[in-house]
């Protein structure tokens, strides 16, 4: 039987009500779960890449008091150089995997939440950041930076230079010896060698110093020869054994007072261990294959990547409206930005504290916070107004303190990204949903009454690159780029909209082609043409359309709130509503199921009054409609 209209339409709404409140109360259920403190993260390396991944259990255990030397890196997954000095590090791992007897090459990813102490302990500012940590390495030693290589040659250089002086200093007494043989008598270079010896291999260092280590490193694992260097300034052994150009290679074999002379054109590193590979060959002297890493792999949780029912819903959104700015993206990087880099500093004082000091205030005028964002945006402003320096440690604790009082969660629950997630974990990510919060604080500042100087929210933004921002290479860019033209050409809240736009186009356009680039979300000049046709004339920009175009995408009020920390009831940022917001409480959901009730009864009496038959029409008077006097 076919229902009525005024039926259909109340059984609509019953199920209706009945079906938000589940879905409500099953967000309640979701949302009591805590969340973890792990960005999840597959990191950037393997146990394949000959590299021991380390972490903050597995650090310390296997670094301090080791008999071996440390070089280490620490990078951050997202970090765009990280990725791009990543294939570096790899084949300079390979090179020097041979060297584990006196040096052995690792890897910690700060992006890992739960190595933030370990990275800030050991003060690590920027990424990629390499640190060398020298035998029988004592807790309290943060160990010593390295400059970074262009290439993995060069780093090898550098390292079994680092290798020597160390040697040279009395350390490292367990190591392969490095050290030059100064002695002009064949007699004393047998001293103390073992019988199993047959061969001792001379290497003849030119004056320049850039083969000779490495090389000894790199046949330190064939027992029955020993590797030595001579320097350039051991004349009279260089005599003796007729060696007339450097860098050269003179055989010895146990017993002999002579020494044969390997011959060949390349004088470099890979043409000398070319020429002693062939002379160890005819000797039937094979090079030992190397072992992987015993270390064992700690694989973080991987961020979800799967095709889930949140992202075929965003994807279609975004497929239908092109370029949209998510509210859990924002969310999801200011919370990394405020456990994670803010508290990854050893110490915040002076021009660093200052700099974190306006950055929270363009955000808590700015930024679309809650009501619980906003308790704890004035909390952790009067935290810095009040102190003249914190600890990065002392900030994390105070944050997480101040989250856990609040009645409604202030970040999206998410672990991955919706507008800004890659096609794969390394991609997109973070420097994306933090690109898209500076737009958002840009637009909003000039769409405000009562938004501050023109230049305020940039100088913010750009104090926060300069001492937080994690990708040493993008600081860099970034400050060169203010440097040259934000200071000059920003005199409005349009100029300081336009000039961030401008700037984020500037990067695109240097990235594009990069191994960091996403190849699922190619770097273009944006707006597209088809995104907004009005924003280019003959192929220049039309800047007031951009302005407009901009504004329709990163005012409070465009943002989707899909997965955000309160999208399923009424979220209020710091200025309006924008939308379905922060989670109801036990009292507001009661409520909410008693107004459902009662709407249902309402609306079934109205529908049964009009259904039931109508067999006497009262005449209606006036006195009846008013009651009687």
């Amino acid at each position: 039987m076919r229902l009525p209209p005024c039926l259909s339409w109340c059984f609509a709404l019953t199920l209706s009500c009945l079906l938000s409140c589940h879905v409500s109360s099953g967000a309640n259920v979701d949302r009591a779960k805590s969340m973890s403190d792990v960005i999840a993260s597959d990191g950037l390396y393997s146990r394949s890449d000959k590299v021991a991944i380390l972490n903050v259990t597995t650090f310390e255990s296997t670094v301090l008091n080791s008999d071996v030397a440390w070089l280490v890196e620490f990078y951050n997954t997202w970090c765009g150089h990280c990725q791009r000095y990543a294939p570096i590090w790899k084949e300079f791992a390979a090179l020097v995997a041979g060297w584990k007897s006196a040096v052995r090459i690792g890897v910690v990813d700060c992006v890992v939440e739960a190595n933030t102490p370990l990275c800030r302990d050991y003060e690590i500012m920027h990424y990629p950041f390499v640190k060398f940590f020298t035998a029988h390495h004592q807790k309290g030693d943060i160990g010593k930076e390295i400059e970074k290589g262009r290439d993995a040659p060069e780093m090898r250089r550098t390292l079994a230079e680092i290798l020597e002086k160390e040697q040279l200093e009395g350390r490292g007494s367990s190591w392969p010896n490095i050290t030059p043989y100064r002695s002009s008598d064949l007699h004393n270079l047998w001293k103390d060698v073992p019988s199993s010896v047959l061969y001792s291999i001379l290497i003849f260092k030119d004056k320049k110093n850039e083969v000779g280590a490495d090389l000894v490193l790199d046949f330190s694992q064939i027992p029955s020869i020993q590797t030595r260097t001579v320097s350039a300034e051991n004349e009279v052994l260089s005599k003796l054994l007729q060696v007339s150009t450097q860098p050269s290679i003179v055989v010895i074999e146990r017993g002999k007072d002579t020494g044969e002379l390997l011959y060949t054109q390349d004088t470099s590193h890979n043409g000398l261990s070319i020429a002693l590979q062939a002379f160890l060959k005819t000797k039937h002297i094979e090079m030992p294959e190397i072992e992987d890493t015993e270390e064992e792999l700690v694989k973080m949780p991987a961020t979800a990547y799967d095709d889930n029912e949140l992202q075929k819903q965003v994807k279609q959104l975004m497929s239908h409206k092109g370029d949209i700015a998510f509210l859990a993206d924002l969310e999801h990087a200011l919370r990394f930005s405020l456990r994670h880099e803010v508290g990854s500093r050893k110490q915040m004082t002076g021009p660093v504290l200052n700099a974190l000091r306006n950055f929270l205030v363009i955000i808590r005028r700015h930024f679309p916070l809650s009501t619980s964002g906003l308790s704890l945006l004035n909390a952790l402003c009067s935290k810095v107004e009040t102190s003249k320096d914190i600890s990065g440690e002392e900030w994390k604790k105070f944050l997480l303190e101040e989250e856990a009082k609040l009645a409604a969660p202030v970040w999206t629950e998410r672990k991955d990204f919706l507008g800004c997630h890659g096609s794969q974990p390394n991609f997109r990510g973070y420097p994306c949903s933090l690109w898209t919060t500076f737009h958002v604080l840009t637009v909003d500042a000039l769409n405000s009454a009562s938004s501050g100087q023109p230049r305020e929210v940039l100088e913010a933004i750009l104090g926060y690159v300069t001492h937080f921002f994690g990708c040493s290479e993008c600081s860099k860019h970034f400050q060169e780029m203010a440097s040259e033209t934000m200071f000059s050409d920003v005199t409005s809240h349009k100029d300081s909209v336009l000039w961030l736009w401008e700037a984020h186009n500037t990067v695109n356009k240097r990235l594009a082609g990069d191994a960091t680039e996403d190849p699922a979300f190619p770097k273009i000049q944006f707006p597209s043409v088809d995104r907004c046709s009005g924003c280019r004339d003959n192929g220049a920009w039309v800047k007031h359309q951009v302005l407009q175009y901009l504004e329709s995408i990163y005012s409070h009020e465009s943002l989707s709130v899909i997965g955000a920390a309160g999208s399923n009831s009424m979220y209020r940022p710091n200025k309006q509503a924008l939308s379905a917001g922060s989670e109801m409480s036990a009292l507001d959901m009661s409520l909410y199921v008693l107004l459902c009730a009662a709407s249902i009864a309402i609306i079934a009496l109205v529908c049964l009054k009009f259904l039931l038959p109508r067999t006497y029409h009262k005449k209606i008077y006036v006195h009846d409609m008013f009651g009687k006097v």
